[in-house]
Parts: C-alpha cells; sequence; structure tokens
C-alpha cells in the first residue's frame, strides 16, 4: 500500500501546508520588464524552496482527489508521441516549470495569486462545514478546466476558491459568488453571440473576463486578473451595451432562481451524506438507538443554520422524521415546495424594498397554484405542497380566463413557458388583451406569446402594425426587447415599415448572429430598404455615424453585401457612412471592403456604381482618422496597397483619381512613406501614371512633396522616386510641361544610403544625357545644382559623373555658361580606385586639353586639385601629346613651380626646355629616368616654335 502524505493544515494558517512561512513571487510594477524580474527570482536562493512549496501543494492536491476517487489523469498535448497519463495537477506543475515555458512571462501571475489561490483552496478542502459533495464538484471541474493558458487558469482557480468560499462562508458570499456566476454565463454567452468563431478563436474567457471586470465594481464582485484582456481592444460602446442588458437579465427573479438552485443542491448534497452515514444499511433506525444520529443532525442544522438561516432555515425534519408508528427514525422525503416558499418570503424581505406580486390560480383539486419571484408551489389551507407543471393540463379553461390581470398572465407563461400553447388558447387572451396596452406595461412575454400561438384578431394585427405601436416600442422596451419583439414580428410576418424604422436603432445595437439573421429576414421578406440601410447609428458614441451595412462588413458577413449589391440597396451615401469616434473613424463601407480585400465584392459594387454615375471622388478619398492606428489611409490607398490595378485603372479611365489620392499615405509606422503613387511607380504602372499626368494631376506642389520624416529618404520628393525608379519618359513630358525646377532637381534625401543624393545627381549617374541637355537648354541647372555632392564617401558631383560619361560638349557648354566653379572642378571619390581623381583626371584620361585648358583659362584648376590628383608624368604626358601650351599656361597660373635650370643665352629653346624640366623634377618624384627623352623632345618642339615666331616678326 502507497504510503500519503498527512494533511495537516491548520484551517487558519497558509504556513501549515508548508510547515514553513508560504513564498511568493512578487513583480514590482515600477519596472517594466517583468521576464527580467523573473530571471532574477529563478536565480534567487529561495527560488529552490518555492518550487519544493508549490510541488508540495500539488501533492496535496493530487492526494486529496485520489483519496476521495475524483483523481483525473490527461496527457501533455505538447508531446502527443508520450502516452503517459499523469494527473491535471502534475502536468499543471510540469508546464510551469519546465524548460519549454509553456506560460511565458504570464506565469508570474501564478507564481502569486495562483499559488495562493490553490493554498486557501487547499485549506477549504479541509473544512468539515463545506459538504464533500460540493468539494468533489469543485475540484472535478478545477481538474477538468486547469490545462488553459495562465490567465484562463488563473480565472478558474479563483473561480473553484470562491465556490468553496460560498459553501464556508454563508449566505453574504454565496449571493456574491451567484452574481459572479450569472454575469460570466452572461459575460461568455455575449462573447459568443457577438463575436464570429474567428474572432473568438482562443480567447473566448478572456472575453468574458473584459466584460466582467467591466461590471464588476457594480454587483460588487471581484476583478479577474487576466492580462489578455487589454490586448482584446473591446470597445467601450460594447461593454456599456452589455452593461445594459445585464440589467435587463440579472433581475431579482433570476438571483432568486439561482439562488435557489444553489441552496436545493446544498441540500441534497447535505441528505446525500447523512442519509450514506446512518441509513445505508437499515432503512429505519429504533428510535432508543437515534441518539448518536438525532445529535449529528442537530448539528448539521445548527452548522447550516449558522451560515444560511437569514435566507433558509432549516430544521431536522429536513434530513429524517419519525416512523408512522412512533418506534423508528426514518428518512424524511425530499420536499421543495415548502423551502420554496420559505425562500421566496425570507428573499423579499431581505433584498426588495417592496413586496413582489403574487399569482394565485385556483386548481381543480380546490387548492390554488402560487407562483413568487418564479418559485412556484401548491396551497392548500395550511398546508404546502409540490406543484407538478403537467397538473396545468387539468385546468379548465373557464378558471384561466378568471386571470384578468395583464401580469398574472405573463408571470404564468414565463413560469411554464413550455405550456403555453394550452395556456394562451383562452377567450380573454384573445378578446381583453390589447397588444397597446401589453406593451405599455411591458409584459412581452405575454404579447410574444399571442403572436406565436395566432391569437391575434385582426385589428389586434392592425393595431401591431400601427405607428402608435412603433412609438410606444421605443418608449417601454429597451433595445434588447425591442429586438426580441422584432424578430418575433419578423418571424410571423407582422413587421410594418413604420415599426421597422422605429426598431431600427436597436436592430444596430444587436450585433452578431441574431443580427444577421434578422437582416437575412428582412432580404427574405424584401422588407430591407435603403432608407433603412441609410439609417446611423446616434447614440453610441463608437458606433455613432455607421449603419447596419458598416456593422455587417465591419464583422465579414460579406455573403449579405452580395445579395445587397444584387438588389441595388447600395447608394454612395450609404457607402460613405463611417464611425465619427474611436478606432473606427472615418472608415466608410468602401474603406472596409477594400481592407478586407473582398476583390468580387468591390467589382460588382464598382461596375454598379460606374453604370449609375454613382462613384465619387469622396467615397474613395475618405481617410481614416487619427484615432485608428490605420490613420491617413484612404479606401484608394488600400486599393493600390493590395494591387487592385484592374480597379484602379478604371477610376483613373473615369478621372475619379486625384492629385490628392496619389499623394495618400499612411501618417505613421512602416508604410508611411508608401504613397498612392509611390505604389503606381513600385509595381511598373507607367501607363497609368502617364494617363494620370495627361490629366494634369502632377502639379508643382505634389512633384515637390516630400517624403515624411520617419521615411528611410525623408527629404525627397516625387520627381526623385519617378528618377530613382528610372521613369525617364515621364520625366521627359513633365519637363516638356516646365514642370521641373532647380528646387525640385536639388531635392534629395537627409538620412539614410541615400543621403545627398539629388535628383540631378541621379540624371548624371544614370547618363540621361537627352534630359540634362534640355535643362540646361531650359537654363533650369545652377552652380548649387551642379556641385551637390552626396553624403556618403564617393565625393563625386553631378559634373564629375558627366565627365565619365564622355558628355564633354555638355561640360564645355556648362562652362561657358559660367556654371563651373573650382569646387565642382576639384570634387573627387575619397575611396577606391579613383580615390582623389577629379574631373581633371577624367579630362586628362580622355584627352580633353581643350576643354582642360579652358578650365585653366577662366582660373578654375587649383594647385591643389592638381596636385592631388594628376599622376607623376603628367608634363611628360602633355608633352608627348603636344600640349606644350597647356604646360605653359599651367606654368603661367602657378598650377606648378618654377625652378629654372640655368640656360646658355645663345639657346632660347634649351632654356626653355631647362625650365619644363626644373619644374617637373619638384612636382614629380620618378621623373629623372625618362628626363633626357624629355629635354630632347622638348628642345625640338620649341626650337620649331621659336623660329615659327622669328618668322612672323620678320614679316
Amino acid at each position: 500500500m502507497r504510503s500519503h502524505p498527512e494533511l495537516k493544515i491548520n484551517s487558519l494558517n497558509l504556513s501549515s501546508i508548508y510547515e514553513d512561512e508560504p513564498l511568493y513571487f512578487t513583480a514590482n510594477e515600477s519596472e517594466s520588464d517583468t521576464n527580467e524580474q523573473l530571471n532574477i527570482f529563478n536565480a534567487s536562493p529561495i527560488y529552490a524552496q518555492f518550487k519544493q512549496q508549490y510541488a508540495t501543494l500539488v501533492q496535496k492536491l493530487n492526494y486529496w482527489c485520489e483519496h476521495h476517487q475524483i483523481l483525473i489523469k490527461t496527457q501533455e498535448d505538447l508531446s502527443p508521441e508520450d502516452d503517459l497519463l499523469k494527473p491535471a495537477f502534475s502536468l499543471f506543475l510540469e508546464r510551469l516549470f519546465d524548460e519549454r515555458n509553456y506560460y511565458s512571462i504570464r506565469k508570474a501571475i501564478l507564481f502569486n495569486d495562483g499559488k495562493r489561490s490553490l493554498e486557501e483552496l487547499l485549506l477549504l478542502l479541509n473544512d468539515e462545514s463545506i459538504m464533500r459533495p460540493i468539494k468533489e464538484k469543485t475540484l472535478l471541474n478545477l481538474q477538468q478546466s486547469i490545462g488553459v493558458c495562465a490567465d484562463g487558469t488563473l480565472t478558474n482557480i479563483v473561480d473553484a476558491r470562491d465556490d468553496l468560499k460560498e459553501a464556508h462562508e454563508g449566505i453574504t458570499f454565496l449571493i456574491t459568488n451567484t452574481l459572479r456566476t450569472l454575469i460570466q454565463q452572461h459575460a461568455i454567452e455575449h462573447a459568443r453571440a457577438t463575436y464570429s468563431e474567428k474572432e473568438l478563436a482562443t480567447n473566448t474567457m478572456h472575453y468574458g473576463n473584459a466584460y466582467s471586470n467591466y461590471v464588476a465594481t457594480t454587483y460588487g464582485i471581484a476583478l479577474k486578473k487576466d492580462a489578455f484582456v487589454s490586448a482584446l481592444h473591446v470597445p467601450n460602446w460594447r461593454l456599456q451595451q452589455f452593461a445594459l442588458l445585464l440589467d435587463e437579465l440579472i433581475t431579482p427573479k433570476v438571483v432568486l432562481k439561482s439562488l435557489m438552485h444553489s441552496i436545493t443542491g446544498y441540500i441534497a448534497s447535505l441528505r446525500e451524506q447523512f442519509h450514506a452515514c446512518f441509513f445505508k444499511e437499515h432503512h429505519a433506525i429504533p428510535l432508543k438507538e437515534s441518539s448518536r444520529l438525532c445529535n449529528e443532525g442537530l448539528k448539521l442544522m445548527a452548522a447550516w443554520n449558522k451560515k444560511y438561516d437569514m435566507l433558509l432555515p432549516l430544521n431536522t425534519n429536513s434530513l429524517f422524521q419519525l416512523s408512522d408508528d412512533g418506534t423508528a427514525v426514518i428518512p424524511s422525503p425530499y420536499d421543495e415546495a415548502p423551502l420554496r416558499k420559505t425562500m421566496a418570503q425570507k428573499f423579499n424581505a431581505l433584498f426588495l424594498t417592496k413586496s413582489s406580486k403574487r399569482v394565485s390560480l385556483k386548481l381543480n383539486s380546490g387548492s390554488n397554484l402560487i407562483i413568487e419571484q418564479g418559485l412556484y408551489w401548491k396551497e392548500n389551507d395550511l398546508e404546502v405542497l409540490e406543484f407538478k407543471s403537467e397538473e396545468l393540463a387539468g385546468i379548465e379553461r373557464n378558471q384561466l380566463d378568471s386571470l384578468t390581470d395583464f401580469y398574472d398572465y405573463n408571470e404564468l407563461i414565463e413560469t411554464f413557458p413550455e405550456h403555453a400553447h394550452f395556456l394562451i388558447h383562452t377567450d380573454t387572451a384573445t378578446a381583453e388583451y390589447s397588444p397597446l396596452q401589453l406593451l405599455e406595461r411591458r409584459y412581452l412575454t405575454l404579447l410574444m406569446a399571442l403572436i406565436d400561438y395566432h391569437r391575434l384578431s385582426k385589428s389586434q394585427k392592425k393595431r401591431i402594425q400601427s405607428p402608435q405601436f412603433a412609438q410606444l416600442m421605443s418608449d417601454h422596451l429597451s433595445r434588447t426587447q425591442q429586438m426580441q419583439l422584432l424578430e418575433k414580428l419578423g418571424e410571423h410576418n407582422l413587421l410594418s415599415p413604420e415599426v421597422l424604422q422605429q426598431g431600427w436603432p436597436s436592430i444596430l445595437a444587436t450585433e452578431g448572429k441574431r443580427q444577421i439573421a434578422f437582416i437575412e429576414l428582412l432580404l427574405a421578406q424584401k422588407r430591407l430598404t435603403r432608407k433603412l440601410c441609410a439609417q446611423i447609428e446616434t447614440k453610441e458614441q463608437e458606433l455613432l455615424g455607421s449603419n447596419i451595412i458598416w456593422l455587417l462588413i465591419a464583422h465579414e458577413h460579406f455573403w449579405l453585401i452580395e445579395q445587397l449589391i444584387q438588389e441595388k440597396l447600395l447608394s454612395p451615401e450609404i457607402l460613405a457612412a463611417a464611425p465619427k469616434n474611436g478606432i473606427y473613424a472615418g472608415k466608410n463601407i468602401f474603406w472596409l471592403l477594400a481592407y478586407y480585400a473582398q476583390s468580387p465584392l468591390l467589382e460588382q459594387l464598382l461596375e454598379q456604381l460606374l453604370a449609375q454615375n454613382l462613384l465619387t471622388k469622396e467615397l474613395l478619398a475618405a481617410k481614416a482618422k487619427p484615432t485608428s492606428k490605420e490613420a491617413g489611409i484612404s479606401a484608394i490607398w488600400l486599393l493600390v496597397y493590395r494591387q487592385c490595378f484592374k480597379f484602379i485603372k478604371k477610376l483613373g479611365a473615369q478621372k475619379l483619381i486625384t492629385t490628392e489620392m496619389l499623394a495618400t499615405a499612411p501618417e505613421t509606422g512602416d508604410l508611411a512613406d508608401r504613397s498612392f503613387f509611390w505604389f503606381l511607380i513600385n509595381y511598373n504602372q507607367d501607363r497609368l501614371l502617364e494617363k494620370l499626368f495627361i490629366q494634369g494631376l502632377f502639379t508643382p506642389a505634389f512633384l515637390a512633396t516630400t517624403l515624411p520624416e520617419n521615411s528611410v529618404a525623408a527629404g525627397a520628393n516625387n520627381v526623385w522616386l519617378l528618377t530613382i525608379h528610372q521613369r525617364f519618359r515621364l520625366l521627359k513630358q513633365l519637363l516638356a510641361k516646365q514642370l521641373l525646377t532647380t528646387s525640385i532637381l536639388a531635392a534629395a534625401p537627409y538620412q539614410g544610403d541615400n543621403a545627398g543624393v539629388t535628383t540631378f545627381w541621379l540624371l548624371a549617374k544614370m547618363n540621361e544625357i537627352e534630359l540634362i541637355n534640355e535643362l540646361c537648354r531650359q537654363n533650369i541647372l545652377t552652380t548649387e545644382l551642379l556641385a551637390a555632392v552626396p553624403k556618403d564617401e564617393e565625393g563625386t558631383n553631378a559634373v564629375y559623373e558627366l565627365g565619365l560619361h564622355q558628355h564633354f560638349p555638355l561640360l564645355e557648354t556648362l562652362l561657358n555658361k559660367g556654371l563651373l566653379n573650382k569646387e565642382i572642378v576639384a570634387a573627387a571619390p575619397k575611396i577606391g580606385p579613383d580615390k582623389d581623381k577629379n574631373l581633371i583626371a577624367v579630362l586628362m584620361a580622355n584627352e580633353q586639353f581643350s576643354l582642360l585648358e579652358k578650365l585653366i583659362e577662366h582660373k578654375l584648376v587649383t594647385p591643389e586639385a592638381l596636385q592631388t590628383t594628376l599622376s607623376d608624368n603628367i608634363i611628360s604626358i602633355l608633352i608627348s601629346k603636344q600640349q606644350v601650351s597647356l604646360v605653359q599656361k599651367m606654368c603661367e597660373q602657378g598650377l606648378v613651380e618654377s625652378a629654372v635650370e640655368p640656360a646658355e643665352p645663345s639657346d632660347v629653346a634649351s632654356g626653355a626646355a631647362n625650365e619644363i624640366i626644373a619644374v617637373s623634377s619638384n612636382w614629380f618624384s620618378f621623373f629623372s629616368p625618362t628626363a633626357r627623352t624629355v629635354k630632347v623632345l622638348a628642345t625640338t618642339r620649341l626650337t620649331a616654335r621659336t623660329e615659327r615666331e622669328q618668322n612672323r616678326n620678320e614679316l
């Protein structure tokens, strides 16, 4: 027999679980990095002891479950090949501490609140005042629900603890826990009705916690600790809608019935436990042997009444009674009727400011059926008896006709809905009950029963379809109740345009499957009109401005939109509807269709609107407002982002694209520099771009528009985009229309890889000589434009690039126009094989000596420019190319230093040659090996020149 740890636990002391003080991880809220705090805790000296405490806690929970034969074993989902079944609590412990980090940083809440709640749960398991069946049921439920995410696990642990607290603490906690249970059930039901399966995914519990937390303070229940709630971004108007719904659902009647269910469950468990102990082997115990039984029964009743006396006091008659002959004690039969009566009376006295109204119906047996706050029983003089609903079938109809009060009939049908078909078939129901009066007094159950079972006369049906009925519905029913009535009227084809119009706000407010089903019904009955579709929300702030079509698309119910398009129920006004506030502000219906990439729907819609000439620029240009993360994005931007160029071309052909649309881009995020125009360029939509140019959309202001600050190319403009994507044909067209200016060409990014790269520099780099020649002809080029140098380490300007491409006639033109300066000529690459080789070197390499000579004549060449760029044998090269005059001009301008050697007075040529050699010797270190050769060449050429000069003088 395997030994088990003993449960030596003091119910008032958590440390009794471990015989030491319990340890917890507590995150410092002032520090944002919870993961780092967890790492520090894991490395701390107390971590091993903390882990051991958790293991002890789980071991004792497993022992309790195994000892009571309710231990649940399960399999690790993450290791399907592992066939070993483990206790649910043990699997939870493994996930909490294993290396796979199953709960991520959210295990922090299980290291604190989770551990503390499990400890309290364990203490409550050892509280003898709590009945064993309640404990077993609670632990069974917890084992089945503990294998979820961290926040869901914490929610389930806390709920289990609270269930046991309810049984321990009595009436106060019972009522609080009843409210918690009701609210949580309604919250989850509301989430399932509101959101699609895709939206819910694994978040059903988190949505439920979001709604529960919103109303927690109002109803006095504890908040659910769930970090994922904030990530759901549940809009405030939905939370408010849920709060209004609870006002209708959490009524005294509902709370009382729920309390009655819990209390009777406790009593049934109490009786089961007591009878199993004393009447298991013998149905009757002799009176003389019943002292122990009576004493235990009195103790149980004393413990019960200590907790629940204010709500439902009990005596030993609930457990046992004397036999008919008075000689033995036997189990008492279970009779719930007296309990219901007592519970209703006590509840009314404790919680209601005025007594609730009773319904009393005379039965065939002579007794009366009593209904109070949804609880019912039979009374015969002073005797309280159980009433079975089947007894209603034996009631004479004339007895039902005696119920002339609306309230009585309404309560009777609400309490016994399964017998409504019988109860409603009376002359009174048909003749006496006016639909208008029922509506005014809010007896909705009775009214809908009359509709359901066709008990309305023609005149009553007319009243239901009247404007007066519509107004009363709006005045006296909540939106939820209005929706219930509208559904019932629609089901029986009794909806009038007036009633439908009046109830439309309630339809707008009812999201989810009910709303969809109702719209489908209206479409089938041909009751949906453009007027209804255009009606907008006027109350809910976060939906202010939206219509039913917007809601359908927002929840991705696209099949209905297709029907609406086919019915031609959509107009530009309807499509333009959009919320005015919140995260959806500005996102109209067309915007949503583009966002969800509904190409088939968009195609149908565009064809229909274009055929009727109804598509407007305003519809396409509408942008999401700053309150949205998609701020600045328009519908047409979404179309181009989704690469719907087929649609874009149609819009362009209809001249529905504007300059403003071309500039549209997100206000924030990674795509902030991706304008509509950028996408057209990037996806090679050249023909469309040319058509838009022909339409005059490329204005000077648009072309000069720069990319935003957060762009990698901030500072560049739209012409720069065209240039870097090599759209030269379009650039030529812009130039022909004189749309390019010096300032536009000078724009350049001021950060990133292309910092300082101007549009003109790109043109020069890409050898677009035709464009540049025309720019020069139109006098658009300036010295500053030519001198601009990228901020990278190349250090070259546009003139240098033109030189590399051998456009020397253009360079000469620029020189003649006075556009070149010393800095332009001296600019040279700072790195690479051509380091320090400036324009002079380019001209030398291409033997453009005449252009170089002109640069020298214009005094645009400096000694520094020569010194840093030319090789040591420059003089020999120039002389070998017969550029002696160029060398002389260099000397004359002091571009090279003169160090003339002594020469024979009679030999002029020899003196000149010596001067050249001396100059070259000072500037170029390796010139000496070829000095003799150079001297001969120089002497010969200078002698010939001297002779020609003498001949001219003689002439």
